[in-house]
């Protein structure tokens, strides 16, 4: 995960360098994210939780929705299996690293000393 966030650090300073400014927002976020897990600070914790949830629930129910599909494929939408397959990856991973942030949440320490 600590990775995933120095790729968007690295991708944030690429939209910084070609001059947009939501790179500087992505640097940032990210930067300090990462710092958080590789520090196990608590609430980089909770912040990521919070993300992976998001991609778990969400991404599933806006990809497959039949809206969506209408909108950004026009008459000749992709099969629902070929939208699944694009969206399996990330949400078992998604899960994998909910599983391993709540397994291990002892190891990560409150603002001052190691959580109860």
């Amino acid at each position: 995960m600590v990775l995933a966030c120095v790729w968007f650090t690295l991708r944030g300073v690429q939209l910084v360098i070609d001059g947009q400014l939501q790179g500087l927002v992505t640097t940032t976020f990210f930067l300090l994210l990462g710092l958080g897990l590789w520090l196990r600070q608590h609430v980089a914790r909770v912040l990521v939780l919070v993300m992976l949830w998001f991609v778990v629930i969400v991404l599933p129910v806006g990809m497959i929705n039949p809206f969506a599909a209408m909108d950004d494929y026009g008459p000749n939408p992709p099969s629902a299996w070929h939208l699944v397959l694009q969206i399996v990856p990330w949400v078992i991973a998604s899960l994998f690293a909910i599983h391993v942030l709540g397994k291990y949440k002892h190891e990560f320490r409150w603002w001052r000393g190691p959580a109860a």
